[in-house]
């Protein structure tokens, strides 16, 4: 992750409509199941990492929702 304005346009611009639904069941399965994946647990760690992590849950989420 050499460039992080790259990395943050492509978090921006990731294409939340037309996400796979097998990556989000991985998601929900691997990660979103450990109680310790949660962005409060994870920013006594790193803020960016909570911050990332939120955004992932949150992309479930709305897969979930508007599938």
């Amino acid at each position: 992750m050499g460039n992080v304005d790259t990395f943050l346009k492509s978090l921006i611009n990731f294409d939340k409509d037309n996400t796979p639904e097998n990556c989000v069941a991985v998601v929900e399965k691997d990660y979103m199941s450990n109680p310790g994946f949660s962005p409060d647990n994870i920013r006594s760690k790193s803020s960016a990492a909570a911050g990332l992590c939120g955004w992932v849950i949150n992309i479930c989420k709305y897969f979930r929702i508007y599938q």
